[in-house]
């Protein structure tokens, strides 16, 4: 099923789900996503010491990479014109990602809407949305799902999880070929029968 605005998948996610929502504020929301931006980097400026931004952090290494996210969330929105459009929404949040890799450092910044209350739940809406996005990616380019066409019946929902299933499937090679990209990976598989029966083996033991 396709919805035609994100305000229609926070609606279903409160009123079906009965859930909250973090959904992320991009380019088809430019007024509102400037008024937020616009927001935290006033409070930025007073080193987010506002006592109505809740705060949470997490640090990750590994593998030569470090990855830092600082969570800032408020509900502090009587002042956005927009709070009226949103379903339950309780609060606005941006998140900075600091990246370093060899001593190569980046930091990348994303501003979002939420249903949630506290900095700890927003920080995992974020992560939940990070994951789906990626995974996306991933499909896209090992099976170039955007381009896809399949619409009829059940056949869109079907084909969509036999391609997570593949994708999980040849994620779990770290042994054959975990340099290989999963796109290589499952080409490899679909050729090599030797490959294939291995896939299987790490996934069905």
């Amino acid at each position: 099923m396709f919805y035609h605005s994100q305000k229609d998948i926070a609606t279903k996610i409160v009123k079906e789900k009965k859930a909250d929502y973090v959904l992320s504020l991009k380019d088809n929301h430019e007024t509102l996503k400037r008024e937020v931006e616009e927001y935290f980097k006033d409070v930025e400026q007073t080193g987010f010491n506002d006592d109505k931004i809740l705060q949470y952090s997490t640090k990750e290494k590994g593998h030569g990479r470090i990855e830092e996210r600082l969570y800032y969330y408020s509900t502090d929105i009587n002042w956005m014109d927009a709070k009226k459009d949103w379903i339950k929404l309780t609060g606005i949040g941006m998140v900075i990602r600091k990246i370093e890799i060899n001593g190569q450092k980046t930091e990348e910044r994303a501003y979002h809407l939420g249903s949630v209350k506290t900095a700890e739940d927003y920080a995992r809406g974020v992560r939940m949305h990070w994951g789906i996005e990626s995974t996306h990616w991933s499909l896209d380019v090992t099976f170039m799902e955007d381009a896809n066409r399949t619409r009829k019946g059940c056949a869109p929902q079907n084909l969509a999880l036999l391609k997570r299933m593949a994708l999980n499937m040849v994620k779990k090679d770290q042994e054959r070929n975990p340099k290989k990209s999963l796109k290589r990976r499952r080409f490899i598989a679909s050729l090599n029968d030797d490959y294939l029966e291995y896939i299987f083996s790490i996934n069905f033991r």
